[in-house]
């Protein structure tokens, strides 16, 4: 008896703090309208209808970034070539940010004043005439924070995957980022938005996918998820780590 009391007194007191714990407060609704025009599918054929032309599962749950004083939240819509703005306090809708085709996974600058996102052109990239990822293009859009002022780094000989993200140097001036289909890492100028060459070529096959800093970005690692290059070859899964300044990459040992 006295055990089932305890108990009961517990969850009475937990009770009494979660009422008073923070809730969620607002919910962000982009499409108040008629048509829905903010899309995370990129698809225009709905989920379920498979097709040989096609595939239908690319519902891409992209993910969401805040300024460093959290007043403002930024999240992409790759089936809509758009980002929006939010006030996470209220929910208000402050902005919304045309990109080019299929913006994905967002970044910060580490000083906070910039925004980066890769496009992905799905539908360019899909197979055509038996090319397996199509016209190999992309872009970066890099967003200044407080205008919303958008300037656009187009790129060939690309391809960019749902996990290719980008990650800074320390002093803001330079962005990386895989390019999974071409196994190769590229990086760009941040200020003038034009690619810096030479890109650095990743072993063939092996499809380098995501970044991620240093919390000093001082270094920052990447990961190579091997594919079949040629049909016979599956190379090894493999993490580098990558000196942003001298833009070399030294191999973590992954055989043990």
């Amino acid at each position: 008896m006295f055990y089932r009391s305890f108990i009961f007194v517990i969850v009475l007191a937990l009770s009494g703090s979660l009422s008073m714990a923070e809730r969620a407060y607002a919910t962000i609704k982009p499409n108040t309208g008629t048509e829905n025009t903010y899309k995370f599918d990129v698809n225009g054929i709905p989920v379920g209808a498979e097709t040989s032309v096609q595939p239908s599962d690319l519902n891409f749950p992209p993910n969401i970034v805040f300024t460093p004083d959290s007043t403002k939240g930024f999240v992409a819509f790759p089936g809509s070539d758009k980002i929006l703005v939010f006030r996470p306090s209220t929910g208000e809708i402050l902005a919304t940010i045309a990109t080019a085709k299929n913006p994905a996974l967002l970044s910060f600058s580490p000083d906070g004043k910039k925004l980066a996102v890769p496009c992905l052109f799905v539908k360019d990239n899909t197979a055509v005439s038996g090319d397996v990822i199509g016209k190999k293009i992309g872009a970066i859009n890099v967003i200044d924070v407080e205008t919303y002022e958008v300037k656009t780094l187009d790129l060939t000989k690309v391809f960019f995957s749902f996990a290719n993200n980008i990650v800074f140097s320390a002093d803001s001036k330079t962005g990386f980022i895989a390019s999974s289909g071409t196994d190769e890492l590229l990086r760009f100028n941040v200020e003038t938005v034009q690619e810096i060459t030479p890109r650095m070529a990743m072993p063939a096959g092996s499809r380098p996918a995501s970044l991620a800093a240093a919390p000093d970005s001082s270094f920052f690692t990447i990961v190579l998820t091997g594919w079949k290059y040629p049909s016979t070859l599956v190379p090894d899964d493999k993490v580098g780590i990558v000196d942003p300044a001298a833009f070399q990459v030294r191999w973590v040992d992954t055989k043990f």
